[in-house]
């Protein structure tokens, strides 16, 4: 996740989420697990653009099915609205709204903010049996899924399209969360143990992918404001395509 001034990235093994300062390059654990503080693993973040504050923020959720939001150089509680059995797998944001994957209930659902979070009780926007193996999640128009085994998929209401990625020289083996390069258009997705980006069409055709030599251990990618950025080698870098 990425904003203005800094870069946010989850570290399941630590588990935390730590923060990179772009203008001085400074790395910050900004949440962990902490049990006298009564904060769960984080589980999954998504970078809201607006929030009730007034500006953009990162959420973030943890095992004890609490979110927090990290503003302006601060975490704090906020409220959530959680289903009964929810089970987060992943979050995703688009506009003001939140959105989590709920792999082992097969659903998505989607929190619009209230109370100075997200404290009104949300709606499942999707129901289906094709959502028991994802594990990561992209918002746009349309919901896009990446499977455990490399699998994409993308939603158009609850109708489910598996992205083949057609004439691909070598198949997805585990993509991160997709990313949308442009409204309704292309999607790019990480294909860390092939050490490249692939971009595929909405209809889940291939169309280009990159390698580079940086590009060796990666482990993150998003997209902000049409620049890619990558976590790789221990090193945040930003793409130019």
């Amino acid at each position: 996740m990425v904003s203005e001034r800094q870069a946010f990235i989850l570290d399941s093994a630590t588990p935390q989420v730590i923060a990179i300062t772009f203008a001085s390059g400074e790395k910050k654990a900004i949440f962990a697990e902490d049990k006298e503080q009564r904060r769960g693993r984080p589980l999954a973040i998504a970078f809201i653009d607006a929030t009730e504050a007034g500006g953009p923020g990162l959420v973030i959720a943890d095992s004890n099915r609490t979110v927090v939001m990290y503003k302006d150089g601060t975490v704090r509680i906020v409220p959530f609205a959680a289903p009964p059995n929810l089970q987060i797998t992943d979050m995703a944001a688009f506009g003001r709204d939140l959105y989590a994957l709920d792999s082992a209930g097969h659903s998505v659902w989607k929190w619009s903010p209230s109370d100075g979070g997200f404290g009104q009780a949300p709606i499942k926007v999707l129901d289906s049996g094709d959502l028991s193996q994802a594990q990561r999640l992209m918002i746009d128009n349309e919901i896009v899924t990446a499977d455990a085994d490399g699998t994409l998929r993308r939603f158009t209401g609850q109708v489910s399209l598996r992205l083949e990625a057609a004439g691909i020289d070598k198949r997805l083996v585990a993509p991160e969360a997709p990313q949308p390069l442009t409204k309704n258009g292309d999607i790019a997705t990480l294909d860390a143990p092939n050490n490249r980006v692939v971009v595929l069409r909405r209809d889940g055709t291939f169309d280009r992918q990159y390698r580079h030599k940086d590009f060796q251990a990666m482990s993150a990618f998003t997209m902000f404001k049409d620049t890619a950025y990558i976590f790789s080698g221990g090193k945040l870098r930003r793409i130019a395509w």
